[in-house]
């Protein structure tokens, strides 16, 4: 027999999440580096880390505003399974990149 559509699309979401999970530690290292990159680009980590800050705080305050229902179709396993360093060690190491351009030691 045929598989049904329902079974299908629950087995194809638990592939992409666990897909997903194996692979977020591989993104990681990326994302430091286009932080890094980013913070030289525009010469200002500390703009830059303020700007992360900013936009978590709008995400965190979007996801409050919905109703559960909505939280879940809106963002639903974002914040569950990270792909990204968390925007506070985010922030936190363009903070210290910063003070390390100050001071001038290798960051």
């Amino acid at each position: 027999g045929r598989v049904p559509f329902p079974v299908q699309m629950a087995a194809a979401s638990l592939a992409l999440i666990l897909l997903g999970a194996l692979l977020s530690p591989l993104n990681r290292p990326c994302e430091w580096r286009a932080d890094r990159e980013g913070a030289a680009l525009c010469g200002e980590p500390v703009a830059m880390a303020a700007a992360l800050a900013s936009a978590d705080q709008f995400i965190r305050q979007a996801r409050r505003r919905l109703p559960p229902p909505w939280r879940w179709l809106v963002f639903p396993l974002s914040w569950r399974l990270p792909s990204h360093p968390s925007m506070r060690r985010r922030v936190a190491r363009l903070e210290e990149l910063a003070a390390a351009i100050r001071t001038g030691t290798p960051a």
